[in-house]
């Protein structure tokens, strides 16, 4: 599954919640890269994919 580039962008920048989201199984990936290509515009995938890093790195 392909990671959508909003949330590439954002991990690239952030190597504590990319070790983190490698570290997931990949059915929590899936869900993860799901949630945010469902966004239909683009200020909607930036804002869930923020999202996401927060979730992750909470998560720890």
């Amino acid at each position: 599954m392909q990671i959508p580039p909003e949330f590439e962008a954002v991990l690239s920048s952030n190597t504590e919640a990319k070790t983190l989201f490698d570290r997931l199984p990949p059915s929590h990936r899936s869900e993860y890269i799901n949630w945010i290509s469902e966004g239909k515009r683009e200020d909607t995938r930036k804002s869930r994919a923020a999202k996401a890093i927060e979730m992750l790195l909470d998560s720890k």
